[in-house]
């Protein structure tokens, strides 16, 4: 038997993986957390956010600079 919020005793349980993650804020009791990508992924668009503003991102390696053909290629789409 597979169960949402099931028990020990049964075959298989459905869990999202949301829950499992730490990413809503409702804690359920037939869930564990095993992260908390929640507070990560703030922390994460904080940081970049910080480094946009401060002209640390992007560099000149995170640029992609398109090949001359590939520009004519899209120009004519256009």
């Amino acid at each position: 038997m597979i169960y949402a919020e099931a028990g020990r005793y049964c075959d298989g349980q459905v869990q999202v993986i949301n829950d499992l993650l730490g990413m809503t804020p409702r804690k359920f009791l037939h869930v564990k957390e095993y992260a908390d990508y929640k507070n990560s992924t703030f922390e994460a668009v904080k940081k970049y956010k910080h480094e946009v503003e401060n002209k640390v991102f992007p560099q000149e390696n995170n640029v992609r600079k398109m090949n001359v053909d590939e520009l004519k290629q899209l120009k004519n789409l256009l």
